[in-house]
């Protein structure tokens, strides 16, 4: 039984690459309407702290970023993750401009990538 709810709880951890973070990192700063909006999902005081988190695992050049995401972090993480996917859309790789220098190949692949590891689980 022990070993099956801790099973249960790895399952549901979600992990997201430097690309990962940079892309949604990048989204909350070049999508601010949409981040005002999504203050009524989530408050202000939280929609600042998941983005905080992601400038911060940026800012550190961390690796990766492991953890369990609350319902409000998965829809304000997909939110951002499909607006900057929208964004990028008809944007030319000369227009994109990324601190990392990251392609702006790479943070459409990764975006899309997020919006997969953030999909909710059916049970």
């Amino acid at each position: 039984m022990k070993s099956e709810k801790f099973i249960e709880s790895i399952e549901r951890l979600v992990e997201l690459n430097e690309l990962d973070t940079c892309a949604l990192a990048l989204g909350f700063n070049q999508n601010q309407s949409a981040t005002e909006q999504l203050k009524d999902v989530a408050g202000a005081e939280k929609l600042k702290l998941f983005e905080d988190i992601l400038l911060d695992v940026t800012k550190r050049m961390a690796i990766k970023m492991k953890f369990k995401p609350s319902e409000e972090m998965k829809i304000i993480y997909s939110q951002i993750a499909e607006t900057e996917l929208k964004r990028l859309a008809d944007m030319g790789e000369t227009s994109f401009r990324c601190k990392r220098g990251h392609s702006l190949e790479k943070h459409r692949k990764s975006l899309e990538s997020v919006l997969l590891k953030l999909k909710p689980t059916v049970n």
